[in-house]
């Protein structure tokens, strides 16, 4: 089958158990197949193939009857489908080695994309509530999710442990699946007179409040908690029934032994190991509250049945069940730990009227998210990732389904860093910025940290295939760039152009992203061709103090150049001129900060040399905007990104003083070696190719950072070099 997407449902179509995965997997799949072109399908018998349901199988997924087990089901002949392309959908927990492995190999090398539900980690978060048999198959399974092209899990806290799991996926090299957290739904038949009186009988229920429990009896749902809250409230002469709806699972003898004991020794209290939805939803009508003390969820489904067939529920208070009693009114709260707790809060619902009295008027203005909404969401989120070649929605995927754009800065937290992650931010990304805060500072994108938009990681650029994203957007600005800084640091900016360059390079390849790496006019040294036009070879000094700066760039343009030749690499290059603005440091050390510094000190102006060398200054909003426009061409260049107005640096210096009401003087020191002579980037490439051209004037942009560094005296950043 040829581009079709395939719905495996191996498990819900050989069953007639009604656990909460079956339940979603039944509401869901059978809205999909009623809307949408569909194939379900199941395991051959030695899981080693996909293959049709038979006529019954999926009767039990679509028509949701379980009439019969599977081995009243027998499969006489085995009718195999081999999918080429397209997409799987996993509702179900794959648990099975064989099956798992196959959906692995599926995910890691077919055409077939895959993609489940992610209905929770419990055998990984909470183990020591999981039998040996299922902690020992799950790990294969959660590999086999590692190579999907997404997960809706069904809640935030399912959700989040899903992320979790991303973030380990980094040290194989992976980044994993989209992760969408979609809220689960939840709907109740209505019981009929008929309904009613046949749960009444199959309970033995009379006029006492019938207090109900369903799901299976493995030990992370807190089973035997209810059982001994429930025997100390009898002891105490509270008179209730008490009801377990679920089928027998994992670990649950020691619930089945405490059950059968408090039923012989007269106890009113029944177990239901198979139940119908009418039965149930009978029940749930009938009882006067549900509990529902799980230690681990991924959802909580019998919270919400209970809540819409107008029954509050008691619930733990954390994780999905939390996040169901912020949403939903009728649902009280507890420590699932505290048995004390348990039955406290059972015998004042049971023994004060007003409580439950109160908790269904609350019930009443619920407004409840539906099977269909839910089928929709789920089957749009998947859908939307067919359309990648590579099990990751891609940037044009994104874009055109929609989906968040991710930019990675590296080098986010430095001055130029952080006004790109301002502007992506504006322009609706989602930003990772990196830094290694040699010489960046935390305080630039201090302003972000409640953007839920925004991810800073302490990392050094080198590592930065480790950062478990997909990318849209690659920016390369992790580099010292001022000489007393990369003077200090020659080593680190020399792998900022070599290492770090080649694994951003490697992040750009595996995500198809664009790349754009900040070069410098210094890649022209002290030229000899005025004003620099892109072709100029440059005059630079290749073993000079300054070498290990220029050196580091140019070699970062050559391996930028080489991976677009070899890998096709989107990739460009921006040389940057004479870059300066808020944000930057004091410390900084060159021309602006420096000069700036001294003026609101009314100290020296520090000048080197007689000041008749000249720079070409432009401000940061400008920068960025020049950057970004390449960004967002399909040019390679390299381009200039500068403003050509040129200036000398006394001149410069002299506007710093008038413009900050400064006494300050001018006090020349010795010129740094191989300081270059003249600055000044022809930009007609940048105004031909980008449609780009600065804005903002020096005495304006001059103006701006003198009264930002007025109401930052201390600047931003490092220590003194």
């Amino acid at each position: 089958m040829t581009g079709a997407i395939l719905v495996d449902v191996h498990d819900t179509c050989r069953t007639d158990k009604i656990s909460g995965i079956q339940r979603v997997v039944r509401e869901t799949v059978s809205r999909w197949a009623q809307q949408n072109d569909l194939q379900l399908v199941a395991w051959t018998h030695d899981r080693q193939g996909l293959r049709h349901l038979s006529a019954t199988e999926k009767s039990r997924v679509l028509d949701k009857t379980a009439a019969t087990s599977a081995a009243d089901d027998p499969i006489e002949r085995e009718r195999l489908i081999v999918p080429n392309g397209g997409l799987l959908i996993v509702p179900e927990l794959a648990l099975e080695s064989e099956r798992a492995a196959r959906l692995l190999c599926m995910g890691r090398f077919a055409e077939t994309r895959t993609a489940f539900i992610g209905h929770d980690l419990v055998p990984i978060t909470s183990g020591e509530t999981s039998i040996d048999s299922v902690a020992s198959h799950f790990p294969l399974y959660l590999d086999a999710v590692g190579y999907a092209a997404g997960v809706a899990g069904n809640s935030a806290s399912t959700s989040a442990e899903f992320d979790a799991f991303k973030l380990m996926l980094a040290a194989s090299g992976r980044s994993g699946p989209v992760v969408k957290p979609v809220f689960l739904a939840a709907d109740i038949v209505e019981p009929s007179a008929a309904d009613l009186a046949a749960a009444r009988k199959r309970l033995n229920l009379g006029d006492e409040p019938l207090v109900l429990v369903v799901g299976t009896h493995e030990p992370r749902k807190n089973h035997l908690a209810v059982l001994q809250a429930a025997r100390s409230l009898w002891r105490s002469g509270l008179s209730f029934r008490l009801a377990f709806l679920g089928s027998s699972a994992w670990g649950s003898d020691a619930f089945d032994q405490f059950a059968a004991v408090l039923h012989e020794q007269g106890y009113p209290i029944v177990v239901l190991r198979t139940v119908t939805d009418s039965l149930l939803a009978a029940s749930y009508r009938l009882a006067s509250v549900s509990v529902f003390v799980s230690f681990h969820e991924g959802f909580g489904l019998p919270v919400v049945e209970s809540l819409r067939s107008g029954t509050p529920v008691i619930a733990s208070n954390f994780g999905s069940m939390k996040e169901i009693a912020d949403r939903y009114a009728g649902v009280l709260t507890v420590d699932p730990r505290s048995d004390r707790q348990i039955a406290k809060t059972l015998s004042r619902v049971l023994s004060e009227p007003a409580i439950l009295t109160e908790m269904q008027q609350l019930l009443s203005k619920n407004h409840y998210r539906s099977w269909d909404d839910y089928a929709n969401e789920t089957w749009q989120f998947f859908t939307a990732l067919t359309e990648d070649p590579r099990c990751c929605p891609s940037r044009q995927t994104r874009m055109e389904h929609r989906m968040p754009k991710y930019a990675l800065v590296a080098g986010g937290s430095g001055f130029l860093g952080s006004h790109l992650s301002d502007e992506l931010l504006a322009r609706g990304y989602n930003v990772v910025a990196i830094d290694n805060f040699i010489t960046g500072s935390p305080s630039n994108v201090a302003h972000l940290a409640d953007n839920p938009a925004f991810t800073l990681i302490e990392l050094d650029a080198a590592d930065a295939e480790t950062v478990p994203f997909r990318f849209d957007l690659v920016l390369h600005f992790a580099s010292p760039a001022s000489p007393p800084l990369y003077l200090q640091h020659p080593i680190e900016t020399l792998h900022a152009g070599s290492n770090a360059t080649e694994a951003l390079l490697n992040v750009t390849r595996r995500d198809g992203a664009r790349f754009v790496m900040a070069s410098t006019s210094e890649i022209y040294g002290d030229p000899s061709v005025h004003p620099q036009v892109e072709e100029y070879w440059g005059n630079v000094n290749s073993i000079g103090v300054r070498s290990v700066y220029d050196e580091a760039k140019r070699y970062a343009e050559a391996i930028t150049f080489a991976y677009r030749r070899t890998f096709e690499t989107n990739t460009a290059v921006a040389r940057l001129f004479n870059t300066y603005g808020p944000r930057m440091s004091y410390n900084d050390g060159r021309a602006i900060p420096s000069f700036v510094k001294a003026a609101l000190s009314n100290e020296p102006i520090p000048l080197h040399g007689d000041g008749s060398q000249t720079r070409s200054l432009c401000f940061v909003s400008d920068q960025v905007a020049g950057i970004l426009a390449l960004a967002e061409s399909s040019e390679a260049g390299p381009i200039n990104i500068g403003n050509p107005h040129e200036q000398t640096v006394l001149e410069i210096a002299e506007a710093v003083v008038r413009i900050a009401g400064s006494s300050s003087v001018v006090e020349v020191q010795p010129r740094p070696l191989d300081d270059p002579e003249r600055r000044q980037p022809d930009i007609s490439k940048a105004k031909r190719l980008l449609g780009w051209s600065p804005k903002v004037g020096v005495e304006e942009g001059l103006t701006i950072t003198v009264d930002w560094f007025r109401n930052n005296r201390e600047g931003t950043g490092i220590s003194p070099v």
